[in-house]
């Protein structure tokens, strides 16, 4: 998934995506590249790939989030840091089949990102960018919740007042 600057890419996330998988009975494992400043990606989704694994479940997702950062905020000694990482990720995913990836990223940074991923036969469905909602659509978002009563028990929101939005 990616998507520019500020368009809620983490956010959805944690607060859409996690939520969602889990009610289904998946395990999620979340992280962020920042999460290891010595071994960076790689790092980060072994430390995620050992927690859906200790999980048990037969049904996981792992999802690593800000990938850019191996561009734009590089770690001493760690040049290859995202085609390193590439090459896990093919290993995971030939190991366990039964685990699901979700890669969160800069859309600045995609052509890099995916290049590393043509460059190893990776699969993968580039379709999911996220663009940045007008007021009327961040009004809409927020107001469609709000008026269904249904979905308002099942992700238990509570709005106060009722016209917040």
């Amino acid at each position: 998934m990616d998507g520019y600057s500020g368009t809620g890419k983490s956010s959805l996330l944690q607060a859409g995506i996690i939520p969602r998988i889990e009610a289904q009975g998946w395990a999620c494992a979340y992280g962020r590249r920042e999460e290891d400043k010595i071994r960076g990606l790689k790092g980060v989704f072994g430390k995620l790939l050992d927690e859906l694994l200790k999980s048990g479940n037969q049904k996981g997702v792992c999802i690593l989030d800000q990938l850019e950062e191996a561009v734009t905020d590089p770690i001493a000694g760690l040049g290859n840091e995202l085609p390193e990482f590439g090459v896990a990720l093919k290993k995971a995913i030939l190991d366990y089949p039964h685990l699901k990836f979700i890669l969160g990223f800069r859309s600045e940074q995609a052509t890099r990102i995916k290049k590393v991923l043509d460059d190893l036969g990776l699969i993968y469905d580039d379709q999911n960018t996220l663009f940045p909602l007008d007021r009327t659509g961040a009004i809409e978002a927020v107001s469609g919740v709000t008026g269904d009563a249904g979905l308002q028990r099942k992700y238990k929101l509570e709005f106060r007042p009722q016209n917040l939005p």
